[in-house]
């Protein structure tokens, strides 16, 4: 199979990692605006990234909000997407 990441792609990392940042932004400054594009990114990632069928997280979607390729083995289930979770948990408890 033949793909490419291209310009019109939602990856999952990159909302994991807004995710965090916008958590740690707010820890420190405290903005409204800032927890209104966490709640944003929060609420969008958790309804088209993880997989309610099989478990583990989509990779990437299309703008239209479809699953582009629905393989999940990577070292994002094993590292990356547990740390941003941890890392998001941490700085809200």
């Amino acid at each position: 199979m033949q793909w490419k990441l291209d310009w019109d792609q939602k990856l999952w990392r990159v909302h994991n990692e807004t995710s965090i940042a916008l958590l740690k932004a707010h820890q420190h400054i405290r903005r409204a605006d800032v927890w209104v594009w966490f709640e944003k990114v929060h609420k969008y990632t958790w309804k088209y990234f993880p997989d309610p069928e099989y478990g583990e997280w989509f990779g990437y979607l299309t703008r239209r909000e479809e699953v582009l390729i629905d393989l999940k083995g990577s070292f994002k289930g094993c590292y990356l997407l547990p740390r941003s979770l941890y890392e998001c948990w941490k700085t809200l408890k």
